[in-house]
């Protein structure tokens, strides 16, 4: 896993990368988009709250706020690395 510092560098990098995303070639399978969802929600709004859990009929969105709720207690910086190196991955994955 690659380490970036905190702050501006990251962030600007993480920034970076959720705009790289839109921009794959090829749509990623549901479960990868789940995953970045995932470490997104947890960099940008930390850890989720129960309150937050959308109804059991409401399937898409309950898929969503679970791939959330697995990253409880990541740091932010651990979140955005991840995320970062995801896309990374994706973009050698589905860019060819």
């Amino acid at each position: 896993m690659i380490e970036y510092d905190s702050g501006e560098e990251l962030e600007t990098k993480f920034n970076i990368a959720a705009n790289e995303v839109k921009k794959l070639r090829k749509r990623p399978l549901d479960a990868e988009l789940l995953l970045l969802y995932g470490l997104y929600k947890q960099a940008i709004d930390g850890n989720y709250r129960e309150s937050q859990k959308p109804s059991f009929f409401d399937a898409k969105n309950l898929a969503k706020w679970n791939a959330w709720r697995v990253n409880r207690g990541m740091t932010k910086s651990r979140a955005m690395t991840e995320y970062i190196q995801l896309v990374g991955d994706m973009k050698n994955k589905y860019n060819k």
